[in-house]
């Protein structure tokens, strides 16, 4: 199963040997976080599933939102420990890449960071999938606009911000699937369990990239 709660939208999937069976999103409430025991209770029981049909777990590791990604964490540890199955980590900009369907053969990733920032990372589209050739990285809207004057494709749930930064003379497509976001955490994260490589669930942390403001400034 995969669980995405990096930004203000909940998203859940399952997939199996053969791919996706399910993924679904909610909408963007912040009192989704509240109820993602049962959101994903839901939409497992659309396909006549339970926790105990569940084989491991994988979770949007971030970038993305502090409270978000710290509540999907807690969530899926908590579940992990009582079911004693594994859990493994999917970067939400990756999951983000591989429900994007670019023109061309370079992608970029964006994700709203807010505060007139984004969370992005670069992808290449090979013969197998996708190469990711750019770290998970935070930047303005004018490092974004580098990377597209170097051919890179932005696609993702960061463009309808990203546009209102950007000169008119560049177009992005603000199309996003975000539906495909849970189903596709659980298909990366499948494979990943499937290679050996889990988390300690004891030690896992979110992947920030943004120092959250609270812990700034700690000696």
């Amino acid at each position: 199963m995969g669980i995405d709660s990096s930004d203000e939208f909940v998203s859940t999937g399952v997939a199996g040997p053969a791919g996706v069976i399910i993924s679904k999103s909610s909408e963007a409430e912040t009192r989704n976080k509240n109820i993602l025991h049962r959101f994903i209770v839901d939409m497992l029981a659309i396909k006549e599933l339970s926790f105990a049909d569940l084989d491991g777990v994988a979770i949007a590791i971030g970038p993305g939102s502090f409270t978000g990604l710290r509540v999907g964490l807690a969530t899926v540890k908590g579940l992990c420990w009582s079911m004693n199955i594994p859990l493994t980590g999917v970067s939400s900009i990756s999951a983000v890449a591989g429900c994007s369907k670019p023109a061309g053969r370079n992608l970029l990733a964006v994700k709203d960071a807010k505060k007139k920032e984004f969370y992005y990372g670069g992808f290449a589209l090979t013969k197998t999938g996708m190469a990711q050739t750019i770290a998970d990285s935070l930047g303005s809207a004018e490092d974004i606009l580098m990377l597209m004057t170097k051919g890179y494709e932005v696609m993702g749930p960061g463009v309808p911000a990203l546009k209102k930064s950007l000169h008119p003379q560049f177009t992005v497509d603000d199309e996003f699937d975000r539906d495909c976001l849970g189903g596709e955490i659980a298909r990366q994260g499948r494979a990943t369990l499937l290679s050996g490589e889990k988390l300690n669930i004891a030690e896992v942390a979110p992947n920030y990239i943004r120092t959250p403001t609270f812990v700034r400034g700690r000696v």
